[in-house]
C-alpha cells in the first residue's frame, strides 16, 4: 500500500530526474558537420533501481542511461518489462535517458527485467545489435534463471524475432492465442541468438514468432511462429537452459473442407480438399480416414493407398478402396489433427458419394518420373522412381523400361514397389561412372490392372552418370545428450551454401556417424530427430502445446573437394 511519505518521495524522485534529464538534454553529443557517423551501438550506462540490486522500492520510477541518445519510436516498440506489469507504465524518452514510470506499485519480492530489444535503434539507426537488459529485485534477492538458444529462419539465424514465455499453456489462458500478452518478452540479437535472464525457477512454455505488426501479440494466422524442442523447466539443480534452438515456420490454422468425393472411370476415389496439402500433413490426415456404407455405419472400409495427383502441396488424391457397386458411401476426415484449434464442430469434413462401379477404360497417368530427361551427374546406383495414377501390372513394368548404353549394351530394370502407385527401381547391373545413357519406356507394355496401356508411345530419355573423381567425402558424428534418442532415426541435410542441389540421408537408428558423397563445394550440415518417423520436420503445435522435433545445425560451413574426404563435422543433440 502506497504511503503518503512514498508518494511525496517519488515525485522528489521524479522532479530531480526532469532537471538532470534537462542539463542532460542541452548537451547532446554529435560529430561536427562532415564528420564520420558513429556507428557504436547504444550501452547501458547506469540504471536505477541499479541492476543486481535487492530490496527496491516498490514506489519507483525505474530510469536507464544509456551511452547515446536513442530513437523514440523504435524504443516504445522494442522495449520490454517483466514480468509484464498491468496497467502498462507510463515510459518517457529523454536524450540518452528512459524514464518507465509505474501506475501501480511494483509487487513485493520479485524479480524484474527491463529488456531494450535489438530492434532498439539510436538517432543515426545504428541498432543495438543484440537484446540488452538490466535487472532488480524488490525481494531479497534476485532470480537466476535463464534460457538460451537460436532462433532459425528458412535455414538461418534470424534477427529481431520476438520470444515469448508464457506461465500457463496457451489453451490455459482461456482467451484466443493473438490476445495473451505473455508473461516474459524479448528479441533475437543479429546473430539470431536470444537469452532470457533473471528468471525464477519454474516451468514456463516458449514461443517465438515474428511480430511484424509489433503489438507484442503470438498470431500465428499471420506470422511465422516456432516452438522448443525439449520443455523449458528451471530448477535448483538446473537452473540455466541452453541450446533450446527454435525453427520458425508459418502455421496454417484455417481449417480444410472436401469440397468433392466421387469413384473416377479408373475404379477409384477421387477426393478434392479446398486447399493444397503437403506430404506429411496428407499422412496425418489421410491416418484419420473413416469409410462406411451409409446403411451401416460399424463396417468401415479399409483404405489400400493413396496418392497426390499434382505435385505437393495437392488439393487433389486418388485412394483405393474395396466398393460395392450401386452403394451409398460415407467418407471423413480429422481435420483437428492438422487444426487443433479449431472448434469441434469444424474438425470433421465428411462427404457423401456413391460407387457407380464402371468398366475401367481409362489410360493411366505417369505423374513423376525420376531421373528427368537430360539429367546429368547422376550416381551410377541411382533408384529410379516411377509414380502413376492408378495401381499399374508391376510384371509389365520390369519388362517396358530398358536402359541402353552409348555402345549399344542393353541394361534391364528390377523394380518393386513403394505402393499401389509408386514404383522404384534398379540397374539390373550396375551403371558405370562418367557415361551416357538413354533410358527407353515402352508405353504401350505399361498398362494398369485393367489392362489399359499408358500410351501408344515409346519414350527415349537421356541422362549420364557422374564422373569416378567427381566426388568427394564429408563424414562425422552424432552425440546424444539423452541417451534414448538414438532409438530414432536422423534425418542429416547437406546443403550447398551456393547454387547446388541439397543431399538429404537417413542415418538409422543406433548409428553415430555419416559418410556423404558430395560435389565438390562449401556445404551447410543440419539434421533432425525423427521421433514419429514421418521423414519430415514436426514444428510441434501451440494449440495444444506440443513440442518440435529436436533438430541440430552445425555454425561452421565445410569444404568438400574431388577425392578427398573431409572430417570433423559434428551433430549435437
Amino acid at each position: 500500500m502506497r504511503t503518503a511519505g512514498g508518494w511525496a518521495s517519488w515525485q522528489a524522485l521524479g522532479i530531480s530526474i526532469s532537471l538532470a534529464l534537462l542539463i542532460a538534454g542541452c548537451a547532446k553529443s554529435v560529430y561536427p558537420p562532415g564528420g564520420p557517423v558513429d556507428k557504436t551501438p547504444a550501452k547501458i550506462l547506469t540504471s536505477y533501481p541499479a541492476t543486481g540490486s535487492t530490496h527496491a522500492p516498490l514506489d519507483s520510477a525505474i530510469v536507464i542511461s544509456l551511452s547515446k541518445p536513442l530513437d523514440n519510436q523504435t524504443v516504445i516498440k522494442a522495449l520490454f518489462i517483466s514480468p509484464r506489469l498491468d496497467p502498462d507504465p507510463k515510459i518517457k524518452i529523454h536524450g540518452r535517458s528512459i524514464v518507465i514510470a509505474p501506475k501501480k506499485p511494483l509487487a513485493a519480492d520479485k524479480t524484474y527485467v527491463i529488456t531494450l530489444g535489438s530492434d532498439i535503434r539510436d538517432t543515426h539507426g545504428v541498432g543495438l545489435g543484440k537484446s540488452v537488459s538490466v535487472a532488480f529485485s524488490t525481494g531479497a534477492a534476485i532470480d537466476s534463471g535463464a534460457v538460451r538458444g537460436t532462433i532459425y529462419k528458412d535455414g538461418k539465424p534470424a534477427a529481431g524475432i520476438s520470444l515469448a514465455l508464457l506461465e500457463s499453456t496457451p489453451e490455459e489462458y482461456k482467451t484466443p492465442i493473438d490476445s495473451i500478452a505473455p508473461d516474459y518478452l524479448m528479441q533475437s540479437g543479429q546473430d539470431g541468438t536470444y537469452a532470457f535472464q533473471y528468471l525464477p525457477q519454474r516451468s514456463y512454455f516458449l514461443i517465438a514468432f515474428d511480430d511484424k505488426n509489433k503489438n507484442r501479440r503470438i498470431n500465428p494466422r499471420r506470422e511465422m511462429v516456432g516452438l522448443p524442442f525439449v520443455p523449458v523447466e528451471l530448477t535448483l539443480d538446473k537452473a540455466i537452459l541452453s541450446g533450446i534452438d527454435i525453427r520458425l515456420q508459418m502455421i496454417d490454422s484455417g481449417g480444410i473442407t472436401l469440397r468433392s468425393v466421387s469413384v473416377n472411370a479408373d475404379r477409384l476415389l477421387k477426393i478434392r480438399f479446398d486447399k493444397g496439402i503437403g506430404e506429411a500433413a496428407a499422412k496425418e490426415l489421410f491416418s484419420t480416414v473413416r469409410l462406411y456404407p451409409t446403411t451401416d455405419t460399424s463396417h468401415f472400409i479399409r483404405f489400400e493407398d493413396y496418392t497426390n495427383l499434382s505435385a505437393n502441396p495437392s488439393t487433389d488424391f486418388v485412394a483405393k478402396a474395396a466398393l460395392d457397386s450401386g452403394q451409398n458411401y460415407r467418407i471423413s476426415f480429422d481435420a483437428g489433427r492438422l487444426y487443433p484449434a479449431l472448434p469441434d464442430s469444424l474438425k470433421t469434413v465428411a462427404s457423401e458419394f456413391t460407387n457407380p462401379n464402371p468398366s475401367d477404360l481409362n489410360r493411366p497417368t505417369l505423374l513423376e518420373r525420376f531421373p528427368i530427361d537430360k539429367a546429368q551427374n547422376l550416381a551410377p546406383d541411382t533408384t529410379f522412381k516411377f509414380r502413376f495414377s492408378e495401381p499399374m501390372d508391376s510384371v509389365k513394368l520390369n519388362s517396358a523400361v530398358h536402359i541402353v548404353a552409348a555402345e549399344g549394351d542393353t541394361i534391364g530394370i528390377q523394380a518393386s514397389s513403394q505402393d499401389l502407385f509408386t514404383w522404384l527401381a534398379k540397374a539390373q547391373r550396375a551403371l558405370q561412372f562418367g557415361h551416357a545413357y538413354k533410358m527407353l519406356v515402352n508405353n504401350r507394355q505399361l498398362t494398369d490392372l485393367a489392362g489399359n496401356s499408358l500410351a501408344d508411345s515409346v519414350d527415349v530419355l537421356s541422362f549420364s552418370t557422374m564422373g569416378k573423381d567427381t566426388l568427394g567425402r564429408l563424414s562425422g558424428d552424432i552425440t546424444f545428450s539423452v541417451p534414448a534418442d538414438a532409438a530414432y532415426p536422423v534425418i542429416l541435410t547437406a546443403a550447398p551454401v551456393r547454387d547446388g542441389v541439397k543431399r538429404e540421408v537417413t542415418i538409422s537408428p543406433g548409428q553415430r556417424n555419416f559418410d556423404l558423397d558430395l560435389f565438390p563445394g562449401y556445404y551447410i550440415l543440419s539434421a533432425f530427430l525423427d521421433r514419429n518417423q514421418s521423414g519430415q520436420y514436426d514444428y510441434g503445435t501451440i494449440l495444444p502445446y506440443r513440442l518440435a522435433e529436436p533438430f541440430s545445425s552445425t555454425v561452421d560451413t565445410f569444404r568438400v573437394r574431388s577425392r578427398f574426404e573431409s572430417t570433423g563435422a559434428l551433430l549435437k543433440f
